[in-house]
Formats: structure tokens, sequence, C-alpha cells
């Protein structure tokens, strides 16, 4: 197991789901890291160190989402940062979530 492990955050979950939003909360593997937030392989957002929880919004009713929670570690550049990348990189836990249908 790699050392990053240690630094992953964890216990990721989703809640308050609507047509076009969902909060995603997580459980950090180190409070001084930053957290990338990526939906569906793109990177959505970056919350500072602290932020542990993010709604996420402009997101399509009754569509099926995938969504990374990736530890940004300041001491750390990956050099390949590709979608392939995200399934293996140890930093990264990740939740799949459907909105709700309805909507305007």
């Amino acid at each position: 197991m790699s050392l990053d492990a240690n630094f992953a955050p964890s216990h990721v979950h989703v809640t308050c789901v609507s047509p076009t939003s969902a909060k995603i909360e997580w459980s950090p593997g180190n409070s001084s890291f930053s957290h990338e937030i990526l939906v569906n392989g793109g990177l959505y957002r970056t919350v500072r160190p602290g932020t542990f929880q993010h709604t996420i919004t402009n997101l399509e009713p009754d569509q099926i989402y995938k969504v990374h929670v990736r530890a940004k570690d300041p001491k750390r550049v990956l050099n390949r940062d590709s979608d392939a990348d995200i399934e293996f990189d140890f930093l990264t836990v990740e939740a799949e979530f459907r909105t709700e249908p309805g909507g305007e």
C-alpha cells in the first residue's frame, strides 16, 4: 500500500440531491491539504484546507454523475494528470449518484 493512502480522503457520501445539485461530504486524510472535486473526470472546484463538503450545482436532472475527491498535496505535483490517472491515484476517493428527475 502506498504512503499516499494515509492522506487520501475517505467516507465520501452524497446528500441533498435535487434535480440540479448535490452536496458531497468526506472525511479528510490530512486536514492541511486542499481537495479537488472532479465531476465526471473534469475538475469542478478546488476547496481550501479545512473544507470537507461542497454543493455541486448546475447539474442536469435525472443523470448519473461520478464524483472524485482528491487530496491536493502542495508538495506533490503530478506530471500526469489525465482522467485515467484519477482511477489509480491513491489520494482519490469516489462516489456515484443520480440527480432527481424534474427541473425546469
